[in-house]
């Protein structure tokens, strides 16, 4: 005869366990796991000292990126003309550039426009942290990404009220605080499947 509160502790101790799949991956690849979760730390740690550096430097590397993907979508128009599609794709490569431009030769616009944008994204990225962690509650680490989450919701939720001068310092000390607890988030993940894996291999 069964003990349901004995099932539920073994089911308990399975659901906690990561399955043969999820572990045979991670034994090789754990090292990637530490350095991302260690160049993510001294990022943000960077990005801290220097929010408004940061700042910017985000900022223009975006317009960049906008300017290539703006570039690039237009030689592509040219090369398929006569398709149906090759008017919107040049208008929308030329918003690119547009858009690209403007971040670049203008940041402090783009960054007016980013904290906002950042300050929900956070929220959100708050509020799926803390669903995430209690998903895989107790494995090691839950407890960084519960805290990171309610951390992104408070950050999020100050920066949205403190626009539009939270502009200058918001995007980098966003930055930096995501990335320094993304990056301890891995360094404990990567380190609890060494110890795993370790174990196993005895």
């Amino acid at each position: 005869m069964s003990h349901p509160e004995t099932d539920n502790a073994m089911a308990t101790s399975e659901n906690a366990c990561p399955s043969q799949e999820e572990l045979s991956k991670f034994q090789t690849h754990w090292g990637w796991l530490f350095l991302l979760g260690a160049v993510q730390l001294i990022g943000g740690v960077l990005a801290l000292a220097l929010p408004w550096v940061a700042t910017w430097a985000g900022v223009v590397f975006f317009g960049a990126v906008l300017l290539a993907a703006g570039a690039m979508q237009l030689v592509h128009a040219f090369q398929v003309r006569g398709w149906q599609g090759m008017l919107w794709h040049l208008l929308s490569g030329a918003l690119y550039v547009l858009g690209g431009l403007i971040l670049v030769t203008h940041p402090l616009v783009g960054a007016l426009a980013w904290t906002l944008f950042l300050a929900a994204m956070f929220i959100v990225d708050g509020v799926f942290r803390i669903v995430t962690a209690f998903r895989v509650r107790p494995r090691d680490g839950w407890g960084v990404f519960a805290v990171g989450g309610v951390l992104s919701l408070l950050v999020g939720a100050l920066v949205w009220l403190k626009w539009p001068s939270s502009a200058v310092w918001a995007i980098g000390l966003l930055l930096g605080i995501n990335l320094i607890f993304q990056g301890s988030a891995m360094l404990v993940l990567s380190l609890a499947y060494r110890r795993l894996r370790q174990e196993v291999m005895g």
